[in-house]
């Protein structure tokens, strides 16, 4: 156990401070980042966004009706067309726009240069098609606001959302969309997270026994501690370097909220006018991020031993990225595979791959955001998935002892086969 501890305290102290591990934390930070001021400075410019138009017009009403529009838009009037032309030629203004009202008919065009692309009408538009509505009905004799009825009021599907137990039963769930959207983000996030920091730490796994390997180091560490102590060292050493990593990403998130409660950089109080509380939705959402975490834990577990077992195959570093192709194809189905099941959650291949322990850390969260599993199947994915983990853990360890002094240049087929014999042989020698 000891031994085991100094190979974990190494590979942590090693890797902690490479420019690989900082960059990838700091990674995140910086898009979140950069998403931020991005998406600051877009709200900024579309809030601001003010046009000085011109409105060229022989109509009292079409005057009063725009005075009385609440518009992004400074407006000014006038009846005379060329005063307007000059304005515009003197950038006095943005645009002008000639509005005519003649019975109920209204005809509007705007003049702009072509390089004024942030021009928002829409108010403006939208008060003069009330005008000429209310002009219509008066020609007919209808009362505005029956034909206001006859055009809002449209016949729609009311959606219920229903769940099917494991008997049978259909059940009505409330329909959530906001619950629905944040299920999905949450699904997303941390099966994208999931697979880049597998992506990441299964080749630092791999790299570090290939070098190992490769400048025959090896075999001074295993004169003097066992295989299986090496292996479980290194995954240790892993397992610590992520426990880090995600506890400075909690470490800053919780800062955040507490510097926001401070200085209230994001008035979340403002949610409330659309009936959204984040306690509420966090507090509602606990039990999909639990499930969530849980088969992210395992899938970690289940790649971390298979590349144990791979990388004892390498002989030398270059071959570590080339036996680590089979894992990252395996996880990049997954990932689309876990993608479609989103959109088509009953699919026969969705329902039957996400009890493939390979592929259920990436299914199994998609298929729990859009609400097409039961707890019962959720319970058996997980333990089917651990269960698989420590068998890889016993294979991979197997496998390790034989492999983790043998050199081969074979392929990696050959290389396994090799593998195999060699166990073989060696529980054979040790019957006799």
């Amino acid at each position: 156990m000891n031994k085991m501890w100094i190979i974990a305290k190494h590979i942590y102290k090693k890797q902690v401070k490479s420019a690989g591990f900082v960059t990838l934390v700091l990674a995140p930070i910086l898009f979140i980042g950069i998403i931020l001021v991005i998406g600051y400075f877009t709200a900024t410019s579309q809030g601001t966004s003010n046009n000085n138009i011109m409105i060229v017009t022989d109509s009292s009403e079409v005057v009063e009706t725009l005075r009385a529009t609440d518009t992004n838009n400074s407006l000014e009037y006038t009846t005379n067309l060329n005063q307007a032309q000059e304005a515009l030629r003197n950038q006095v203004i943005d645009g002008y726009a000639t509005v005519e009202l003649e019975n109920a008919s209204i005809e509007a065009e705007i003049y702009v240069p072509t390089t004024n692309d942030d021009l928002d009408l829409t108010s403006e538009e939208n008060a003069l098609n009330m005008l000429r509505q209310s002009k219509s009905a008066a020609e007919m004799g209808i009362d505005a606001g029956a034909i206001q009825d006859l055009l809002l009021n449209n016949v729609t599907f009311q959606r219920n959302n229903v769940t099917i137990s494991d008997s049978g039963e259909i059940a009505s769930e409330s329909t959530d969309i906001t619950g629905r959207i944040i299920k999905t983000a949450i699904a997303y996030g941390i099966v994208f997270m999931l697979f880049m920091v597998m992506i990441f730490y299964i080749q630092i796994i791999a790299e570090e026994l290939a070098k190992e390997k490769g400048t025959r180091v090896m075999e001074i560490i295993l004169s003097s501690m066992s295989a299986s102590s090496h292996f479980y060292g290194k995954i240790l050493g892993i397992l610590m370097m992520l426990l880090t990593h995600v506890s400075i990403y909690a470490i800053l998130i919780l800062i955040a909220i507490l510097l926001n409660n401070q200085f209230n950089w994001i008035d979340l109080s403002m949610l409330d006018q659309f009936g959204i509380n984040i306690g509420s939705l966090v507090q509602d959402q606990l039990p999909m991020i639990a499930w969530t975490l849980a088969f992210a834990v395992a899938g970690l577990l289940i790649y971390l031993a298979l590349t144990g077992f791979f990388a004892s195959l390498a002989t030398k570093s270059e071959d570590a990225q080339k036996l680590n192709t089979p894992m990252t194809l395996t996880m990049v189905i997954g990932l689309y595979i876990g993608m479609f099941a989103l959109n088509s959650p009953y699919n026969s291949v969705v329902k039957i791959t996400s009890y493939i322990p390979f592929w259920t850390p990436f299914i199994m969260p998609f298929r729990i955001a859009a609400d097409s599993v039961t707890q019962t199947q959720l319970i058996i994915s997980l333990v089917v998935a651990f269960v698989f983990a420590l068998l890889c853990f016993r294979f991979a360890t197997v496998f390790y002892k034989s492999n983790v002094l043998t050199y081969s240049d074979k392929g990696i087929m050959g290389r396994i086969r090799q593998s195999y014999n060699l166990l073989k042989s060696e529980r054979l020698a040790n019957k006799e």
